[in-house]
């Protein structure tokens, strides 16, 4: 069995590959930038253990826990799991939990992610090359932690996909997550500011650091497989035996809960919940986007920022984001206050016009094989990129507002207000235009409809990159001349020259946005079939 399902995930991966000439491209990128981190690990740990072996044990410790933990929470917070041989795909056959088990565990391995891992995680053995004993303990408790680590995922994943089959947990779920994840930021933050500071008071500061942290997460679950050789080549064989026991008995019930999870995704699929959504009053919100093909997008989009989970962690990354850039540096800071004071309400609302570039570039690929509507009924290109430019700018302008309602109340800096939305104005509506023309070339891989909101299909990440990276790049260049402006008027504290820097913003990004709809609008007009064959092959 556990032949089968590793031979049957290399067949699927072959196939892929066979069939998308940017999914192989993508792969092999993703493969040469994993070899790269790979070796960096493994030459690091054998530099560090020969160099600084006081830091070598505590660091790796501290490291592998962490990436243990990422383990448990990456899979669902950014790319979801891969669900090519989800559980419930095998529901129609005569088989048990405890049959799948192993062979989805170990085809669990055969990806980028787990090989990567297991690699790095090969340069314990040079780590605790202290004694033969410490490196048997090596031997012995790296394969634990790593089936510990991909175990994990697989049970708590598990969980969030019965969550995730109804749409209101599903928006609940993805609001939180990110959240969390944008949250997670700060916490990361001011962890490197404590190593930072640790490190300015000497060697010896940046050790007790290293030890006292060491010392926490060994004692986590996270830590207790990676820590125990460094028990035994302290020689503290009881500690190293108590971790011991913990890390087993850790595998074995997550092992057991995984087992339970396959027999009820055996007999109770999570897709398809069968609940029905309630139908809603559409027409204050036809009035509002009108009934021209344009305004008709405008109103389907808007439900969608609405009511779709994909859409709406969009929407909440989108408020928190400017936010957080705000509130990082005076949460535990010893800047207090003032560390928000000029640059970061100026950049936060210009950040935001990043994010709505990349949304505006990544929204056609949401709809799927759906699009088809568009092509049969001969709707205009140019009405599709105005109306979904409208939607978002519907859902992004009282977000824009709020934003810099909170930072100026936050801050006291007034003087900055006109500034930070000059510098909003143009990326927002330069954003706009330049992801309006660049979704119309690049289908970005997204979830589809009713899926993990954060998975990301296999194979498909070198689109989502060149979208990101065009839409980027080209909302600074047509918004460069704004915000040069918005900066030198606040480094100057010259009133005048801030109003100048919002006329060129809206007179700039106004252009941009007309003109990049209308380029796009031509493309789309061109590519329609092109489009339709690139989105459905995303979904299929």
């Amino acid at each position: 069995m556990v032949a089968l399902f590793v031979r049957l995930r290399l067949s699927i991966l072959r196939q892929t590959l066979r069939t998308s000439v940017w999914r192989l491209i993508g792969t092999i990128v993703g493969a040469l930038y994993v070899l790269f981190v790979v070796a960096l690990g493994i030459v690091g740990q054998v530099a560090l253990r020969a160099s600084a072996p006081d830091y070598a044990g505590s660091t790796s410790i501290v490291v592998f826990s962490l990436l243990s933990l990422g383990w448990l929470l990456l899979p669902i917070l950014y790319a979801g799991v891969d669900d090519t041989l989800s559980p419930s795909r095998f529901a129609l056959l005569p088989l048990r939990g405890r049959e799948l088990a192993p062979g989805l565990l170990a085809a669990a391995f055969v990806g980028l992610p787990a090989i990567a891992t297991t690699l790095v995680a090969l340069g314990q053995l040079a780590v605790w090359s202290t004694s033969v004993a410490a490196v048997v303990a090596a031997v012995v408790c790296v394969p634990v932690a790593l089936l510990t680590a991909v175990a994990s995922s697989r049970v708590v994943t598990a969980a969030f996909a019965r969550s995730l089959s109804s749409r209101r947990y599903r928006e609940a779920t993805a609001i939180v997550l990110t959240v969390l994840l944008s949250l997670s930021g700060i916490a990361a933050g001011k962890v490197v500011d404590l190593v930072t500071t640790r490190a300015r008071s000497g060697p010896d500061a940046l050790v007790d650091t290293l030890d006292t942290a060491a010392r926490v997460l060994g004692w986590t679950p996270v830590g207790w497989a990676w820590a125990t050789p460094g028990d035994v080549a302290a020689g503290q064989w009881g500690a190293a035996a108590a971790r011991f026991v913990l890390a087993v008995g850790l595998l074995g019930w997550l092992w057991w809960g995984w087992v339970r999870a396959l027999d009820r995704a055996l007999v109770e699929p999570p897709e398809g919940s069968g609940t029905r959504a309630r139908v809603l009053d559409r027409g204050v919100l036809d009035r509002a986007t009108g009934s021209s093909p344009a305004g008709a997008i405008a109103g389907r989009c808007l439900r969608y920022w609405r009511r779709d989970p994909r859409f709406l962690a969009s929407a909440v990354m989108m408020l928190f984001l400017p936010v957080l850039m705000v509130l990082a540096p005076t949460i535990g800071g010893s800047s207090g206050g003032g560390g928000a004071s000029r640059e970061v309400p100026f950049v936060a609302p210009a950040v935001l016009g990043l994010i709505v570039a990349s949304s505006a570039a990544q929204d056609l690929s949401y709809d799927g094989t759906a699009l088809w509507t568009h092509v049969t009924a001969g709707l205009r290109g140019v009405d599709d990129r105005r109306g979904r430019v409208r939607a978002l700018l519907v859902i992004v302008l009282p977000i824009v507002a709020a934003t810099l309602a909170g930072l100026t109340a936050f801050t006291g800096r007034t003087d900055v207000l006109v500034p930070s939305l000059a510098g909003g104005v143009a990326t927002i509506l330069g954003g706009s235009g330049v992801g309006s023309w660049v979704g119309a070339y690049f289908q970005s891989p997204v979830p589809p409809p009713g899926a993990n909101p954060f998975q990301v299909n296999s194979g498909g990440g070198l689109q989502s990159l060149i979208g990101f990276a065009l839409s980027s790049v080209g909302t600074l260049v047509v918004a460069a001349p704004a915000l040069a402006l918005a900066a030198l008027s606040v480094a100057t504290a010259n009133v005048v020259l801030a109003w100048v820097a919002l006329g060129v913003a809206v007179g700039l990004g106004g252009g941009v946005l007309v003109v990049g709809t209308a380029k796009g609008g031509q493309a789309l007009d061109r590519r329609w079939p092109e489009v339709l064959a690139a989105v459905a092959f995303e979904k299929a």
